[in-house]
């Protein structure tokens, strides 16, 4: 764990939308506001872009694309509208492990057929080895032990062809982006994501630790590839 005056140390307070007493309610309005946060910082445009950058559309069949900690799937929404945009064929697994989670995002799935919804683990991904040409995961690793940092890695790029993207995304830890979070977060009306937003932040992984994880992974095609202002990192890569 890596603690200065730069970086805060890892809390391990629960984050409301995790906790099994949290209203559903509430859990919903928490997860509408994460997507209106992926709006406001381009998110989408920006796993759309790098994911074009690290794998080519397939000749003859669908991209196949899976999103692990998919919540509400608004990424793979986001991915279907798309391929539809470019006249390509796609199909998103949006995985997570949380069934009643996957109930709601079922609702907002119902007029894309190509994606599917699968509960499961991301750290033992119920999908065969080189299924997917890309398989990428944004804001859920810190909800990660720090035990299965580096097997949530080899686990994406197990089930990754050669040739094929993998693509994280998370917050950092650091004093300076818990306190540019603040300010932000309070344009948000729900307490979920006023107490989540800064909860996150303490709960993922420092500059450093990012380093060390990727190293201990062997996985040397995996690069930090973008740092947002709202203290986010995007690491991705083309597997060999």
């Amino acid at each position: 764990m890596t603690t200065s005056w730069w970086v805060p140390p890892r809390t391990d307070e629960p984050e409301l939308i995790d906790l099994p007493t949290t209203p559903w309610e509430d859990v919903l309005k928490g997860m509408r506001d994460v997507q209106r946060l992926n709006k406001l910082l381009l998110t989408y445009n920006v796993l759309l872009d790098t994911l074009l950058r690290h794998v080519r559309w397939p000749e003859g069949r669908p991209l196949r694309v899976l999103d692990v900690g998919t919540g509400l799937a608004d990424i793979p929404r986001a991915l279907v509208r798309m391929a539809r945009q470019r006249g390509a064929a796609i199909e998103v697994v949006g995985l997570d492990l949380n069934a009643r989670i996957l109930e709601m995002a079922s609702e907002h799935t119902a007029r894309y057929p190509e994606i599917r919804l699968v509960q499961g683990d991301a750290l033992a991904l119920p999908f065969e080895a080189g299924h997917f040409d890309a398989a990428l995961n944004h804001l859920a690793l810190h909800h990660l032990p720090t035990d299965g940092h580096v097997r949530f890695f080899q686990e994406l790029d197990r089930v990754v062809r050669p040739g094929g993207a993998v693509m994280v995304g998370d917050l950092e830890r650091s004093h300076l982006n818990v306190a540019l979070a603040r300010p932000f977060l309070a344009l948000f009306t729900s307490e979920i994501a006023q107490h989540d937003g800064i909860v996150s932040i303490l709960k993922a992984l420092s500059a450093e630790e990012l380093t060390d994880v990727l190293a201990r992974t062997g996985l040397s095609y995996l690069r930090r590839e973008w740092l947002a202002p709202a203290a986010q990192f995007l690491v991705a890569g083309t597997k060999p």
